[in-house]
C-alpha cells in the first residue's frame, strides 16, 4: 500500500529493494530537506541518493554525518535514484498536491517524478502531450514510445505508478510534462 491516512496528513511509504531504486514523491512535507524526508530509513554507510536534474546532485550516507552532499532537498516533481546496501523503507508524512505542475522538458533525457497517489494509464495522464514521434519514457523496468500521428504511447509501460521515478527522452526543447 503506497500510503496511510492520518487525520491531517498522508504517510507515503516507499519500499526500497537492495540495489538501485528509481523513486518519486507524491506527498509534500513542510520540511523537504533530505535528512528530514529520509529520517525513517535505517541507511548504512555508502547508501546514495542522486538526481540527474540540476547537474546530477547527490548525497551519500555517513554514519557520523547522516546524508552528506549537494543534494539537500527533494522536490515532488523530480525523480531520484537511491542505492541501498540492504532493503529499507521510506515513510514521508505530508500533503498531496492540490493540482499538478507543468514542467518544461530539456532536449535529451529528463528525470521526472510522478506526483500522484494512484496509478494512471499513460495515455490518459499524457493525453495532451504534443511530443515528436519516437519520444521515449521509461521507468526502472518498463518503457513506452510515443507515436505522434496516433497520439498514443506503446510499449511495456502502460501505467504511471506512485513512488516510481521516470525518465523521458525528447528531441527539441519546447515541450512540457505532463
Amino acid at each position: 500500500h503506497p500510503f496511510i491516512l492520518h487525520p491531517k496528513e498522508i504517510v507515503q511509504t516507499i519500499v526500497l529493494e537492495k540495489g538501485w531504486n528509481w523513486v518519486s514523491l507524491f506527498t509534500e512535507n513542510k520540511d523537504m530537506s533530505l535528512n528530514n524526508l529520509l529520517a525513517s530509513m535505517k541507511p548504512t554507510e555508502g547508501d546514495v541518493i542522486v538526481t540527474t536534474v540540476n547537474n546530477g546532485k547527490m548525497s551519500q550516507f555517513s554514519a557520523s554525518s547522516k546524508w552528506v552532499g549537494n543534494l539537500e532537498k527533494l522536490n515532488i516533481n523530480e525523480g531520484y535514484k537511491i542505492y541501498v546496501n540492504k532493503a529499507d523503507t521510506i515513510r514521508i508524512a505530508g500533503e498531496i498536491l492540490k493540482k499538478s505542475t507543468v514542467l518544461p522538458l530539456n532536449e535529451g533525457w529528463n528525470t521526472l517524478g510522478y506526483p500522484m497517489p494512484f496509478n494512471m494509464e499513460i495515455n490518459s495522464y499524457l493525453k495532451n502531450a504534443d511530443y515528436p514521434s519516437g519520444t521515449r519514457i521509461m521507468s526502472q523496468d518498463e518503457f513506452a514510445t510515443f507515436d505522434a500521428t496516433k497520439k498514443l504511447w506503446s510499449g511495456s509501460l502502460k501505467y504511471l505508478r506512485p513512488n516510481q521515478g521516470y525518465r523521458i527522452s525528447i528531441s527539441g526543447s519546447e515541450h512540457l510534462f505532463p
